[in-house]
């Protein structure tokens, strides 16, 4: 299972298991990562997978909004420091 991270112009999350796809995207202007951990939290509840699933983090690197990509990459590192798991850039 993969999480894919795209927070270079909004924030954007989609989940990829097997032959399943789902995204959310969230347009907001609040800071990226005021509420990054909250609406990650809501997708994976509403798709009801748990994060100890996730195989695989990719964060979209760019181009776009710095604060956005570093924000993705800080929350997928943290991640990475709990689990295992691998990150991948895009």
């Amino acid at each position: 299972m993969f999480l894919i991270l795209d927070f270079t112009q909004s924030l954007q999350i989609a989940l990829i298991n097997n032959n399943q796809f789902e995204s959310k995207e969230i347009l907001t202007k609040k800071n990226i990562s005021e509420i990054l951990i909250d609406e990650i939290d809501k997708f994976l509840n509403k798709s009801k997978v748990k994060i100890n699933k996730i195989k695989s983090i990719c964060v979209i690197t760019g181009p776009g909004s710095f604060t956005g990509i570093r924000s993705a990459l800080t929350f997928a590192k943290s991640l990475r420091l709990t689990s295992k798991l691998d990150i991948v850039g895009i």
